[in-house]
Parts: structure tokens; sequence; C-alpha cells
């Protein structure tokens, strides 16, 4: 007997409306014998991607549909066919863009006017007849019954559910009644919300996290009852047996829905208006055009490697895409918006001709099947550009002008429930007070599964601490469990962009994002698993920094070009090695700067390979300290096979690159390169060990066939199997080098416009504008404070100082920085309030950031003369009593230390000097070192303390699974990295998160690096030591 169809189906993707992962709903309906399922979330699209996959996988039949919110209640829309599909997200684009965020809303009318191939379902306590249905409204109900059977004929239902709610029998029956007369056939239709009966109280939760309310108040949309789970069969069968026709309208209903194929070639987006033939024709001719630009002549070997290129990339239909980024590039270039292309397309020499990459693919010999395998026609490629932060949005606005907003759409995200969500939204729920739940939300790592919570409680040190009551929280780290990776909004990728030949809205509806931009309901997975091609435009700041620097320095420099940046200055390189590259791209973190003194960087090779190294695979792998032996020539490079000696030839015997996998799977055991990255892939990504063991097979049985030693070809594949995981692509630690690299030239050569740029582009990078602030200080360049007459907006480089712009003043805005800058110069205190209205707030920051120190040294004698400054009635503006000069009375001015924490209450940092050197006499007295003394120094077995700010504490990932916390600490003589092993943190670990200033006392990292393993950490709180004013 054929199984009955539930026709209404809630997943996780109905955001706070369903209990259950897509994933369980589809396994637990195969596990039950449904063969065909519903998918209907709740006015989102958001899964179908996903659920058409998991359908193929468990061999369950998807029929895609919606439950669409309409003014006057709720209706379930089933896509019939492709074009039923485009129809529902149409109507969900009009629903979500044409009304408030996040409130979608249908009127009937713009409902039936697109609902053309979709079967409409009606029915249940949220039907747009049902009050009328429980008020024996009978001629009311009956009206709009006939109305939409009129309007779509048979593909109009009305469904009845079983779920025992009150009143539920009574208006079954009238509602049976009406149909009956009207001749529209009843649908049995069950809402599922979720898969499991035991998941009720989770979805109870979600409800009353969605209405804003505790688990103890009443709601309308609260569940009465555990009954909306799915059933088996044979229990909804029972639920309906006596009606059998309504169980049998499901089949009917499913049945008039065809199978989908959503994966089609006419969303692949196009170049202009051109035709396939006229794009390839362009593309092979750019490319060759960027070749000889390039390379001068075209030797046979890189003739055959373009062609080969050329020759996928057009089979697979990606020539307009290739273009369509080609373009985009040139826009950027004709506007002066500084790029970089990163990622697996540098592994291209296309991509390099055509000016998409700065990584020669050809002359690094990278495997471009690592970018696109010719043996995987579902594979998309993946182009990461990156862009000057500020001009992002002038990018995909060129976009949408190029090819249309009806083509053009944002990437979604799915902001998922972690830890500290969790624990904020359920605590909400159950009543508990703000103070209970704070510190550990807090404290609980942003990351952390909301599943582990309770397990943190004893083994984090700084939660430990807290002495959480695990009885009174019980409760809470039980449900937060249940919400554990559930989405809980939707919001837009920050990188992605899709484009698409035929309407977008075609094969994903739209909705308005915060920043509001038109994006897809699929995130980045979905959009691939559909076939659709996204672009990833992504932002970064570094590249506004490098741009503003070689401006600053162009004013002295005209013939600098940062492009031409000579990739072998010694200088840079001895920079690089003593690891002073606060500020610099991918090399500043505490890692990087530990690394650099032991790697000793000596060419461009060795800082591609610290940008490899100092990520989680490497650091877990345990590859970092044999290359860096190897390298340097303390440890002997093994030979293994002459083949994968020259493949390893670069890296020291190490597999520290994915590409590096792939030349071995080709050269030495005769994979082509599309099965070599499948290979790759599969290790990278730690697939079926059925098929890892199906390719060890095959790789050990071709090696062999090529004169390889059994014993050796099985054990190079356990060895790259052991290493290849933790691998990185070549390709992108290549295009990060070289402006890792440019960056520490300009921190070397420039130090002052590059510190200028870094402080106008905050946030961004590892630390804070303090500490770079700092840093500019400790090289011995000048930073001075805002200044009303001095000062330009942004920070700036005068006379070989660096004066800090007026936009770093807290509340200060680009017109009233303009508006004082127009006006100067002052000659006193009075006659810029004279002449400059501002609110009093702003001028009192002003004040406090030292702007007028030029006029009158004397701030607090500045801040009482505001009370002679009297407020208009009718706006924020200041006006002078009379026009007369303010009142200036002789008081004593703020001490030292005072304007030092006021300066960074305002500007974020002091100009003058670390606020830690108000303490340094009383340190020192205590044999409290420096951090520079402390780095400096070369003695292992020395016991050394050092006192300062903590920054930036975190927890990379390591082989062994235990945690290892690292920061810097720093002090007015710079930054000191900082280790904490397991052991010293059960005994301290508390101190860290929250505590600002600690003393830290260790022994030098007997590794080679300037850090410190700490085994005793203490407060440093301002009320110890009395500060030098």
């Amino acid at each position: 007997m054929r199984p009955p169809v539930p026709l209404m189906v809630r997943s996780e993707y109905s955001f706070l409306n369903g209990a259950s992962r897509l994933e369980e709903l589809v396994k637990v309906a195969a596990q039950l014998g449904y063969d065909t399922l519903a998918l209907t979330d709740v006015d989102h699209l958001c899964g179908v991607p996903e659920f058409l996959g998991l359908c193929k996988r468990h061999g369950v039949r998807p029929i895609l549909g919606v439950e669409l919110t309409l003014s006057t209640g709720r209706i379930i829309a089933l896509a019939k066919s492709c074009k039923g599909f485009a129809s529902l997200c149409r109507l969900l684009t009009e629903s979500h863009t044409e009304n408030e965020r996040r409130q979608p809303m249908l009127r009937e009318e713009q409902l039936l006017d697109h609902a053309e191939d979709l079967i409409l379902i009606a029915g249940g306590n949220d039907a747009p007849f049902a009050s009328w249905v429980f008020q024996r409204r009978m001629d009311k109900a009956e009206a709009w019954l006939r109305r939409m059977q009129k309007r779509q004929g048979a593909d109009f239902f009305v469904r009845v559910e079983r779920t025992f709610q009150p009143m539920q029998q009574e208006f079954n029956a009238r509602l049976v009644s009406i149909c009956s007369d009207l001749q529209i056939p009843i649908v049995a239709c069950n809402p599922v919300h979720f898969a499991h009966p035991d998941q009720y109280r989770i979805f109870d939760l979600l409800s009353c996290i969605r209405n804003l309310i505790k688990l103890d108040d009443p709601h309308p949309e609260r569940p009465i009852n555990g009954f909306g789970y799915l059933h088996s069969p044979a229990a909804f069968t029972k639920l309906f047996e006596d009606m059998p026709q309504a169980l049998e309208m499901t089949h009917n209903v499913a049945d008039r829905c065809e199978d989908y194929s959503l994966n089609d070639e006419m969303y692949r987006p196009r170049f202009g208006c051109e035709s396939d033939d006229s794009s390839i024709r362009e593309f092979y001719k750019l490319t060759e055009a960027g070749a000889r630009r390039k390379y001068g002549g075209i030797g046979s070997e890189l003739d055959k490697r373009i062609k080969y290129e050329l020759r996928v990339i057009t089979d697979l239909g990606f020539a307009g895409y290739f273009l369509i980024v080609h373009d985009l590039l040139n826009f950027a270039r004709s506007k002066g918006i500084r790029y970089a292309g990163r990622g697996s397309s540098a592994d291209s020499v296309v991509a390099y001709c055509l000016d998409i990459t700065k990584v020669d693919a050809f002359k690094r010999n990278l495997r471009f099947e690592r970018f696109i395998n010719p043996e995987r026609k579902e594979s998309l490629p993946d182009i990461d550009i990156d862009f000057d932060r500020r001009y992002r949005e002038e990018i995909v606005q060129y976009v949408i002008g190029k090819y249309g907003q009806d083509h053009v759409a944002g990437v979604a995200s799915f902001n998922r429930y972690r830890a500290r969500g969790a624990i904020r939204d359920v605590a909400k729920a159950l009543g508990f007070e703000t103070e209970d739940i704070d510190k550990l939300a807090r404290y609980s790592h942003w990351a952390l599964s909301a599943k582990r919570i309770a397990s943190t409680l004893d083994s984090r040190p700084e939660i430990r601490s807290l002495q959480v009551d695990k009885k009174k929280f019980e409760l809470l780290f039980e449900l937060c469990a249940g919400l554990d990776d559930m989405p809980r909004h939707i919001s837009a990728h920050p990188c992605g962009v899709m484009i698409t030949g035929a309407s977008v809205q075609g094969i994903t509806p739209l909705l308005r994002a915060a920043n509001g931009m038109l994006i897809s309901h699929y995130d980045k997975d979905g959009v691939e698993d559909l076939g659709l091609v996204k672009f990833d435009l992504l932002s970064l700041p570094t590249l506004g920094v490098v741009e503003d620097t070689a401006v600053m320095v162009r004013e002295h420099s005209p013939k600098f070009e940062y492009d031409k940046i000579p990739l072998d200055d010694e200088k840079t390189f001895e920079l690089l090695r003593s690891g002073e590259t606060t500020g610099g791209f991918q090399n500043e973190s505490p890692a990087q700067q530990s690394l650099a003194p032991r790697l000793q960087a000596r060419t461009i090779e060795d800082v591609i390979a610290a940008v490899a190294l100092i990520r989680p695979g490497p650091l877990k792998g345990e590859m970092v300290e044999p290359f860096v032996r190897r390298r340097n020539g303390t440890e002997a490079v093994v030979s293994i096979h002459p083949v994968i000696d020259k493949i390893l030839e670069h890296t020291y015997g190490v597999v520290l690159y994915q590409e590096q996998v792939i030349s071995i799977a080709v050269e030495l055991a005769g994979f082509t390169p599309g099965q070599a990255d499948v290979l790759r892939r599969t290790i990278s990504h730690n697939r079926s060990y059925e098929k890892m063991a199906e390719l060890g097979e095959q790789f050990v049985k071709q090696a062999i066939e090529r004169g390889v030693e059994p014993e050796l070809a099985e054990k190079v594949f356990t060895w790259i199997q052991g290493y290849a995981g933790y691998g990185f692509c070549e390709a992108h630690a290549a295009s990060f080098g070289d402006t890792s690299y440019k960056t520490a030239y300009l921190l070397q050569h420039h130090p002052e416009e590059f510190y200028a740029s870094l402080l106008n582009h905050q946030p961004m990078g590892f630390f804070p504008a303090a500490t770079l602030i700092n840093e500019a200080r400790r090289r011995g360049i000048a930073v001075l404070g805002p200044d009303c007459n001095s000062s330009r907006a942004t920070t700036s480089v005068q006379n070989e100082a660096i004066r800090i712009g007026l936009l770093q003043v807290s509340g200060m805005n680009e017109a009233e920085a303009n508006k004082i800058i127009g006006a100067a110069p002052y000659a006193s205190w009075g006659d810029f309030v004279r002449r400059v209205r501002l609110s009093r707030d702003l001028l009192e920051n002003l004040v406090l950031a030292g702007a007028f120190d030029s006029l009158h040294k004397n701030r607090k004698e500045l801040l009482f003369s505001l009370g002679s400054i009297l407020p208009p009635v009718e706006t924020d503006k200041l006006a002078l009593a009379l026009d007369l000069e303010p009142v200036i009375s002789r008081r004593t001015d703020f001490d030292a230390f005072t304007r030092s924490m006021q300066e960074h209450r305002v500007l974020g940092f002091s100009p003058d000097r670390h606020f830690i050197s108000f303490w340094r006499d009383t340190l020192t007295a205590k044999g409290i070192q420096t951090c520079r003394e402390v780095k400096t120094n070369q003695d292992s077995k020395a016991v050394l303390s050092a006192a300062g700010v903590v920054i930036r504490p975190h927890t990379p990932p390591t082989k062994s699974g235990k945690r290892v916390i690292f920061f810097s600490l720093e002090d007015e003589s710079g930054l000191l990295n900082v280790t904490v092993f397991p052991d010293v943190q059960e005994k301290f670990g508390h101190l860290i998160p929250g505590q600002s200033m600690l003393v830290i006392t260790g022994r030098k990292d007997k590794r080679g690096s300037d850090g410190l393993t700490a085994f005793h950490l203490a407060k440093l709180p301002e009320t110890t030591f009395k500060h030098k004013k």
C-alpha cells in the first residue's frame, strides 16, 4: 500500500518556526517508509538546495513548496513544475521586498495573480477563512473558498488536521460540509514541525524566543501539545482512517508535481549579449594578448599550458565567467580601485594573463586542476578578488548596472546558534536575570558549540572561576544544546554575489538585507548545489592602506610605485627576521612574529611559506618545526624518491601545499590531474573511509606499475594521507605572500606613512589602534595629537611625524571635521567657538583630545568655560551669550595620568605615552622588566617578569587537542608574545579574560623565539602601585 504524503513540513529554515534539521527530517522520513516528502518552510525557500540533495541521497521524492503569510492568514503553495517554482520565487520576493524586513506578507490578489503552476492548500487554525468557521459565519467562509476555487480551479485544495486541538473536530466537520457542497477536494495534512516527539520542547522554546516571551507566559502561537512530529505512515493513516479519500488526495496532490531539475544552463551568466562563440573568441584573444604582454615570447611549454587551460575552461562553459571577471577588474583599474586576486584561481596561467591574479602559475609550476578539475563537470570556478574596502559597494553597483538588477543578487548567510547566542536567548525565555548569564555568555567563545557549554564549566578555568551553579543552570544548558547550529536568522554573506543568465527570480527568491542589497535565500553552498555561479568580491582593508600609503609617499617621492617594490630588499628581510612587523599583512600575529626569528626569511619563497605555515592545518599537523629545522640546515632532508624529492624540493621534503599532493599523484602514480584533485579533496575534507581505501589501492597499484617498489608506494600514500589533510593552497599563499612582503617593505622604508594609513582604516588587522600608536612611538616616530589648526580630517604625516586626524575623535563625523578645517586657522579658543558651531559633547571631546592645546594648554579651564556657552532653545548647537569671549577661570589642569586616561576615552589611545609608563618606576623597583628587556634577554633559564596590557588572547588548534593560550603583552617598550600552557591555565587561566593588565612571570621560549612561556600570572590593578603623575 502506497504511504500517504506529508504535504506540510517545516524545517530549521523556517527560522525559529521549525525544530528539526533538514537532514534529520529527510532521513527519518526515509526510515519511516515515506517515498515522497514536501518541504514547506514559512516564507522561505532557503532549504531547497540541501533538501533536493538529501532526498536524492535517501531515495525520497521531493516536493517544493512554502507556507505563505497572507494579510488574512497562511496558505500552503506547492510548485507543480520548475515554472511553478519560479512563481514561488517571485511571490516570495514581493512578500519580502514590499514589506518591513523580516515581516513578509502578501495580499491575496498578489498570490492569485502570480499563482501559475502552483497548488494552493488552505486550512488549519491560521487559514484566511478559519475565524469565520469558528464564528459559524459560514457564508463568509464559503465566499472565500468559492473565490479561490474559481481562480485556481483543480489546483485548489482544503486541508484538514487531526492534532487534537480545542474545537478541531467541530471545525473540521463544518469545513468538510462546506467543501462537499462546493466540491472542493479535502486533503489530509497534519503540520510537521519536528522529526521526533522529544523535540516538542525545543519547538516550544523556539516559539517563545520568536515571540519574545518567557516559558511561563501563554501565547496563541505556542503549541498546545507535542503532536507536531513526523508520524509513521501507519500512524498517519490511522488518524484519518475514516477519511480514506483525504488520504488518497495526498497522492493526487503529489502526482500533480513533476520531478524538478533546477540546475539549468540558462542560469549560467553570460558576458553582455555576446553569443557563446563570440565570447570564446574574445576570451582567447584577451588571453593571448595578456600572455605576450606578461612573457614576451611564448615558448612551447607555456603555449601548451595556456592551450590546455583554455580548452578546459571553454569545454566546461566558463569563458563568459572569466570575461565577466576581466571586465569587472578593468572597471576597477579605470577607477583606480586597488584589487588583488587570491585563492586557487592563482593556480591558473590564464588568470595571470588576464590580470586576475599577480601569481605566475607557470613560473611556479602550480597545478591548474587545484582551481578547476576537468573531470568534475559540476565543479564551478571560484575566483576570489579582494578590493579596497572603501569601494567594494561601487564594484557591486557596477555589476548591477552592467547586468541588471534582475540578474544579480547577493548570497545569503545563516546566523546559527553557538554557545553565546543560545545562552542569551534561552536565558531570557527561562526568565533569568541579566547578571546571572551575562558573564557566562561573554566568556563563552563565539564559536563554541552550544552542545559543549556544560563541559566547559570544568575545562575552562575562566568559566570555572565564575562558580556557576550547575543545578541552577542544568535546564539552560540542556535547552541550549538542543539549539546548537540551528539557524536563527538570515543575513547577507559578506562577499558573495551571484550573476545569472536568465532572471535570478526564476531560480531564487530575493529579500532585502540590512545593507539594502537584494540577496538570495540560498547560502554559498546552496548556490553551488544548484549550479549557480557566484563571485566572491571581498573587502580587504589592507589594500586601502597600501594605496593611501603610496599616495602619501608620492608626496615626497613622486616616482614611487607600490606594484614595483623590489622583492629582494635586504632591509625588508631584516625586518621580517626580527619579527617586529606589527601592522603588516599576514605577518603581525603573535604566531607569525614568533615564527619569524626561527624561520629567518631570506627570499620571497620563505615569506610565502610563512603564510602557509601559520594556519590551523600545518599547526595541527606539526609541520612547522620540521620545515624550520630543514630550512635552516639543522635537520637533513631525507630522500624519498627522485620524483617526490623534486616536487618537495622548495619545501624541504615537507608536504606543505595542496598542489604538491596533486603533483605526487600525477607524476608518481600516473593519476590524471582530475583524479589527483579528487584524491586531494578526499584527504583534505576527511571524506569516507571507503573512498579513501579505494583511492589508496589505486594509488599503490598504479605506482607499482610505474616501477615504484610496493613497500615504498604504500609508505608514500600513508605519508601523504597523514600530511596532506593539513596542507595549504600554494597559489593562495603566494598571493598573500606578495602583499605580506610589500607591507613589510612599507613598514621598513616608510613607517610614518604606513602607520598613518593603518590608523585611518581601523578597525582592521590583529592589533587595535593604541598598539599601532605605541609601535610607531617605539620606532622613534613622533605622534602628535589632533589639532584644530593643523589636523586634516584623516591622520596624516607632517614633518616626519604622525598627526592624528579629527575623525579619530569620538563623535566626529566627516561634515563636522571639514567644517573645522574649512574655517581654520583660529587665533584663540573664543575665535573657534564663535565661528564653528558644534554640539557641547563634541566640543568637550575635542578639548579632552588636546585639539585646542596649541591655543590654550589648560584643558580643565576650557572645559569649565563651556558653562558660559549657552545652547539655543530650538537647536543642539552652541552660541555665545552676547557674543562675548568664553569666561576662562584659573584652575589647576588635570595631571598627566588623568589627561592620558581622557585621551584614551575620546581617541582610543594616548598620543604621548603608554599608560603602563606611569607605573614604571614602581615596577622596576619590584624587579619587573619592560617587555623589550624580556624580549632581548637570551638566557632561557632566567626567571623573567613583565607587566602590561593583555592584547588579543586566542587559542589556535593543536594536534594534541590541548588548549594553549597565546596573547601579546604590551607596555611602553612594545609587545611581548606570551604562551600559557594547560597546567598554568589551571591555576591562572581565569585571570586572562576581562583582565586588562597582568604581571607575567616565566622563562624564554626554548624554540628560539623572543616570547615568554608563563608559569605565573597576577593582576595589576591600578590601586596596586602608585602611578607617577
